[in-house]
């Protein structure tokens, strides 16, 4: 009898009442739509305005070393033959050089610019003086870095 009771009072509620159109008793599970993912944000590398910095592991990671001024000799700062990626947040060029003194090969550091791996353009680890130039160019040496107009 109680068995009999509980399934006619569950069809009635279905059903509703004198054949009344049937009440849903739990929401319909929602079909499944496509969501767009979230773009990245895209983050500004890190650096201080006004700087060059030179960081000694790809992606601007691990030790750093900040300079605004040409600096012949990077064993000084104990960071010779360690740059492996930069940020130049200046409106000068630079020169990242082979070896001390500003000599043997070098590339060109574009003004307000950043590169996240030195070894992509031949130059991990191998910056032994930085120049920052007088001049809006440095002919004769490959131009690196990716600029960023809001520096």
């Amino acid at each position: 009898m109680k068995r009999t009771l509980i399934t006619v009072c569950s069809v009635v509620g279905l059903l509703g009442v004198a054949g009344a159109a049937p009440v849903a008793t739990a929401a319909a599970p929602e079909a499944p739509r496509a969501v767009a993912p979230a773009a990245a944000k895209a983050s500004a590398p890190p650096g201080t305005a006004g700087y060059l910095t030179l960081w000694d592991d790809n992606t601007y990671r691990d030790r750093s070393y900040r300079n605004n001024q040409s600096d012949s000799t990077l064993h000084n700062n104990d960071f010779n033959d360690k740059t492996s990626s930069f940020v130049n947040k200046t409106g000068r060029w630079w020169v990242l050089y082979d070896d001390t003194g500003y000599r043997d090969r070098g590339i060109c550091l574009r003004p307000r610019s950043h590169y996240p791996d030195l070894n992509k353009v031949g130059f991990n680890d191998k910056t032994s003086s930085v120049q920052r130039r007088s001049l809006n160019t440095c002919p004769g040496w490959p131009e690196v870095g990716i600029k960023n107009s809001k520096w």
